[in-house]
């Protein structure tokens, strides 16, 4: 939140000033290390790329330099097999945000560095079905459904280095330090179909039996990100 306001003011005090004396400027960056791999033909690469945030933007003044910036990155898969005797399917929803206040110099005629603080939010959902058939006949199964949900926030510093290509393309890369909390909740429901004998009936019934688990987990972390993944910037 204070982050949030932080920001804010900053706005309005560009808002407020002078055109002709307090010029700003306004990067937009994506994630380009697909791309660029395929045009240098990169394909046997296998560096991991942990940076989660595919979208960036941050708006500075061209005076001081001062700004502030945000990043997200969303990402959605879902994967299913076709075994009738043992199906399974997932659903995997990731969202990441940041926001903060930075700083931009120029420290070269194309080189341009940047330090910030930010504040990140994680937000991870795993949903999975999987269900195993016991027996075909008599259509006996057992279905279980996790989900898997983790919410974090955090708070840290991190760093850029931009080359520009030209007086708008821009080519750059970023660190982050990043303190981390994390709340994990994993629900887990298992609905098993099987016969039972029934006393009343002296005769074998189909019944479902329910069973269901929680477990939360909390947990804490401090990374360091490594500069690997790769910025097309546009700066306007």
């Amino acid at each position: 939140m204070a982050s949030v306001l932080l920001c804010l003011l900053v706005i309005q005090g560009f808002a407020q000033a002078d055109s002709s004396s307090q010029k700003v400027y306004q990067y937009i960056g994506v994630q380009a290390n697909q791309l660029i791999r395929q045009i240098l033909n990169f394909s046997n690469s296998n560096q991991t790329i942990n940076n989660p945030y595919l979208l960036t933007y941050s708006l500075n003044s061209a005076n001081s330099g001062w700004g502030f910036n945000v990043g997200i990155g969303y990402e959605y898969n879902q994967f299913k097999n076709d075994d009738p005797t043992n199906e399974q399917e997932t659903k995997i929803n990731d969202l990441f945000f940041r926001i903060g206040v930075e700083r931009k110099s120029q420290i070269g005629k194309r080189l341009i560095a940047s330090y910030g603080f930010d504040f990140v939010i994680d937000n991870q959902k795993n949903h999975t079905v999987s269900t195993i058939v016991t027996d075909v006949v008599n259509d006996l199964s057992t279905t279980t459904t996790t989900d898997s949900k983790q919410n974090g926030f955090g708070f840290g510093p991190h760093f850029t280095l931009n080359y520009a290509l030209s007086k708008n393309l821009l080519l750059g890369t970023e660190a982050t330090y990043y303190f981390k909390s994390f709340k994990t909740i994993e629900e887990t429901v298992i609905k098993a179909t099987v016969f039972e004998f029934d006393p009343f009936t002296q005769s074998n019934e189909k019944v479902t039996n329910t069973e269901e688990e929680e477990d939360t987990v909390k947990s804490k972390n401090i990374k360091f990100n490594l500069p690997v993944a790769i910025f097309l910037i546009l700066r306007f």
